[in-house]
Parts: structure tokens; sequence; C-alpha cells
């Protein structure tokens, strides 16, 4: 997307730049890049530079060509010795298992409560009488009522259906139909879903059975540096989360798609891509990518299943000091043919321009990209929704753009 590429746009015009050469492993805590409990780790493996392709793949063969005309399709081979052999791979995995972006904190109402999807599972989310952030299955256990429908009073979120309140804890503390020496049922009380504030955002833990695992929450380091400034977004999108990440991925559609949309996308850039891969665990990917006639990748992109991908950049100014961009994209998958996107772009230095426009402005700059590829993502979605089949048998990807 356009928003792949907005560092620029935060650096003051007049700073001298060159490119600095940041870590690999920058931006997420080493709990994140743990393996699957299902699987054993994986050793990271290193390569050299190759423009476009950042997995295991070879050449097909060529398709109606002459002598010499090199094939430039992918063709993605077995990813382990048990697809080689022919056999199915079953991934013991557990997709509640995880933490998932619900919302940004600065935009949960202290006066209301809000509703919220992921999974298809509906949930409500409001602060209490201290100002704690609560979530519960949105349904009243009286007659299934939607409880984010209803109100605060005094701390406790109250069904409008009925008037039944309930406390921080998921427990029902007032039934207005019951006679006032009755005790109110256990069974009255609700589910409750952990959740967390980290770094401006909220996040829950879906699973019900299993206690949340800390160490599983992201963590990014550039929004912890002294003098980090972003602009936040918030999107509901109809198409699949999968389709989301995969599309926020591909910097190839960008001069396409959104050309003349901002400054850095323009149509006659449309160019072969370099990628360098630098990680490749259980849980994700890293590598430094940018365009192949430049022959340089000052852009490090890392995604972290299930929702958290990254593009970064390190630039060093006239004076020697360096700075530290980011463009952070937390993807929900709130049901099938649905998503919920959280866009966050910012740096240690902004241009004084950023000020004079209001934050409506970037949120509508956000939508008008998101327009744009609506039409085509719709469509990809209800292909794949029908076909239900790998990605792999049915794209034509290409070495020299896709990954």
């Amino acid at each position: 997307m356009a928003l792949m590429n907005p560092f620029l746009s935060h650096i003051h015009t007049s700073l001298s730049l060159r490119l600095s050469t940041p870590t690999p492993k920058q931006n997420l805590q080493p709990a994140l890049l743990l393996s699957l409990p299902s699987q054993p780790s994986k050793p990271l493996r290193k390569s050299h530079t190759r423009c476009g392709v950042a997995t295991d793949t070879k050449t097909a063969p060529l398709l109606d060509q002459g002598d010499g005309v090199e094939d430039h399709q992918v063709y993605v081979g077995p990813a382990n010795e048990q697809e080689r052999r022919g056999e199915r791979v079953v991934v013991d995995y557990d997709w509640t298992e995880e933490w998932y972006p619900l919302y940004l904190t600065q935009n949960v109402p202290d006066d209301a409560p809000l509703g919220l999807t992921v999974f298809d599972r509906q949930l409500v989310l409001y602060r209490d009488g201290k100002g704690e952030l609560r979530c519960y299955e949105d349904r009243c256990p009286h007659r299934l009522a939607k409880r984010s429908e209803g109100q605060l009073i005094d701390g406790r979120l109250e069904c409008l259906y009925h008037g039944w309140q309930f406390e921080g804890d998921g427990k029902c503390v007032k039934i207005p139909q019951l006679p006032a020496d009755a005790k109110i049922p256990r069974s009255a009380c609700v589910k409750t879903y952990e959740v967390r504030d980290s770094q401006g955002v909220v996040w829950a833990w879906m699973s019900l059975k299993t206690p949340p695992n800390i160490n599983k929450l992201p963590w990014f380091e550039n929004f912890a540096r002294p003098g980090f400034q972003d602009i936040s977004t918030t999107h509901e999108l109809p198409y699949d989360h999968s389709i989301l990440l995969e599309n926020l991925m591909d910097p190839a559609h960008v001069p396409i798609s959104h050309d003349r949309t901002d400054w850095s996308a323009k149509r006659e850039d449309a160019q072969p891509l370099c990628f360098k891969l630098t990680e490749r665990t259980d849980r994700g990917f890293a590598g430094w990518w940018g365009r192949e006639k430049d022959q340089s990748v000052p852009n490090f992109l890392r995604f972290e299943a299930p929702c958290v991908l990254q593009n970064n950049r390190e630039l060093v100014d006239k004076n020697g000091e360096k700075h530290y961009f980011t463009g952070l994209f937390l993807c929900t998958p709130t049901g099938q043919g649905k998503s919920l996107l959280i866009v966050r772009f910012g740096g240690t230095k902004r241009s004084p321009l950023v000020k004079l426009f209001p934050k409506w402005y970037f949120h509508q700059n956000a939508c008008k990209v998101f327009e744009q590829d609506m039409g085509f993502l719709s469509s990809q979605n209800e292909v794949l929704l029908k076909q239900k089949v790998p990605t792999k048998e049915l794209y034509l990807n290409l070495k020299s753009s896709d990954t």
C-alpha cells in the first residue's frame, strides 16, 4: 500500500540524510520469536541478497519461451520432509492463544461501552469506576441482549433491556426484578477476557481456557524511544485478515494502485524489487527490501503471526544524529471475510508541517488508500473463500516482485 512508505513525510525537509544500518532484530522482544508450542523451533536462516524471493523456491519449467529466456515465475516447493513425501501436515495451533489488538487506547470512551468483534465473537470493552479496562462477552445472560448497547452507572455496565448490572470481574450485582431479599444466581455472571493496555493499544487474550501468556504480548522498541511520536488510525475492512496482511506486505502494487495518491507513489516507478531474508521462524520472518536498480535495501520489514507487520527505517542526519521511523500495521480477524486494521506511523523526528494538519486529514488520506484497493481485494476475497485451496495453487508469482 502507499502507506508502506510514510517515513520521509515525518522528516524535516532541511535534513541531509543517509541510511544507517540498524540491527535486524529491532522492535520486538525476543519472546515474540518463540516457536509455536506444538512445533520445534527452526533455526534462523541467513541468506544473500536476492531480488524478489524470500522463501525456499526454484524456477518453474519454461513455458512457451525460446532458449535463453529466463522464466520469472516463482515455484513454491514443499516446505518440509512430510510434504515432500506427500503427507498432510497438521499443526496443533490454537488461534485464541494469542493477543489481538482491539482498539487505540486513547479512543476508548470513558462514559460508554464499546462493541467489538474478534473471530465473530462479539465483545464489549469499557472502563470501570477506577478507569480500568474491562472486556466481556457482549451478551447478557438474561435474554442475550448486547451489553454494548447499554450504559455505565457508577462504573458498572448496565444492560438496557432489563437493567441488570455487572461489575468489572463479570459478576452481576443488580437485578431490579428480584425481590430485595433474593440472592442473585451465580449463573448470572458473564464471560470475561483479559485485556492489556500496551504502548497505546488495547490487546485482548482470546482464550477462555488458557491463562494469558504475557510473553506473547507485542512490544515495539521504536515506540519506546525518547521523542517518538505517532499518528494512528483505525479501519474496518470487508475482506479477510489473511488478504489484508498479504496486501500490506506487497510494495510492488503501490506505484500502480496508488499512483499520485501521495508524492511517494508514481506509476513510472514500478520496477523489480529486492528482498534480503535475514530471519525465518515458526512465527514469521524479517528482512530488508528495496528497489533492484538501486541495489539497496533501506527498509526493514518484520511479520509476526498472527497480526503484526512492521516496516522500519533508520536515518542519520547531517549532524550524525540517528532517527527512527516505523509504519506499524496491527491486523485483527474480526470474522471470516472481515478484518480490523490499526495503522500507526511515527518517528523520533517529525516535520513541523505535520502540526498544521488536523488528525482527520490523515485518517481521510488513509481511507482513500484503502478505497483504491477495495475492489481488487474484495473480489480476491470472494474467489479465495470459494476456492478454499492454498494461494500457491492459484497465484502466478514473480521472482522480481512477489515474496
